[in-house]
């Protein structure tokens, strides 16, 4: 008897055991969670998405899973962790994939590699974060503003130039990155330049005096530059014509 039950348990474990062993990749990632491990609880999520991508409870597991991990990679970059881009990059792996639901933490994470990349004179790397971070922000105020301060810091009126000129092919109806281009050229005395830029923020919004009044302003300023420069070459023989003109 005592073999007989002995060998009908064995075959019961024998049975049990792929049941017992096989835990599903869902709630691999909930103990994950639960242990704070955000970035295992992440793979074993999108492990379970992928064997059925129809899973509503994955999905949000996972979006949760991406915003703790955000949140606590702030946490720890205040408490000096994270000082290097390939962490930061790793993290807008995941944000990226959220969008909207982590629209905030996705933002905080553009500039603060923007600027990594900026203190390391990868000017170019920090350009194309921000204008990540301008595609993803409606309000646009705050990355136009950064990109405007990276392009006049790097002082290189050749790069500056080409990047405000992407800048203006992605986004040709945009008042305000028409403007700053204009002040731009202005800036680096390409006078000329600017004025027909300025001709073409005129052309984006005729309607509005206070705007169309400050940017014929602008013109007639920099039509006195370009007219004081032309004399200024011209008294001196030889000198070459700058600015542009």
């Amino acid at each position: 008897m005592n073999r007989t039950v002995i060998a009908i348990a064995a075959l019961l474990l024998i049975a049990l055991a792929p049941l017992a062993c096989k835990q599903s990749a869902a709630d691999k990632a909930k103990e994950a969670m639960e242990k704070g491990d955000f970035t295992a609880a992440i793979q074993w999520y999108m492990d379970a998405l992928k064997a059925n991508p129809q899973d509503k409870a994955s999905r949000t597991g996972l979006s949760d899973a991406r915003l703790r991990y955000a949140k606590q990679f702030a946490i720890d970059a205040v408490r000096g962790q994270h000082n290097n881009a390939v962490d930061w990059e790793r993290l807008l792996e995941h944000l990226e994939q959220e969008g909207d639901n982590v629209k905030m933490e996705l933002l905080d994470a553009y500039y603060t590699i923007a600027e990594m990349y900026r203190k390391a004179g990868e000017k170019d790397k920090a350009f194309q974060v921000l204008l990540k971070a301008l595609a993803r922000d409606p309000s646009r105020r705050i990355p136009l503003g950064k990109i405007n301060d990276l392009i006049k810091g790097a002082k290189d009126g050749a790069w500056g130039r080409g990047a405000f000129e992407t800048l203006w092919k992605q986004a040709d109806t945009d008042t305000e990155i028409c403007t700053k281009y204009a002040a731009y050229l202005g800036s680096i005395d390409l006078h000329a330049e600017a004025i027909d830029q300025y001709q073409k923020c005129l052309a984006l919004n005729p309607g509005d005096f206070t705007y169309t009044n400050d940017i014929r302003m602008e013109i007639v300023t920099l039509e006195k530059r370009r007219k004081a420069r032309a004399e200024k070459n011209a008294s001196q023989p030889g000198a070459m014509t700058g600015g542009g003109e």
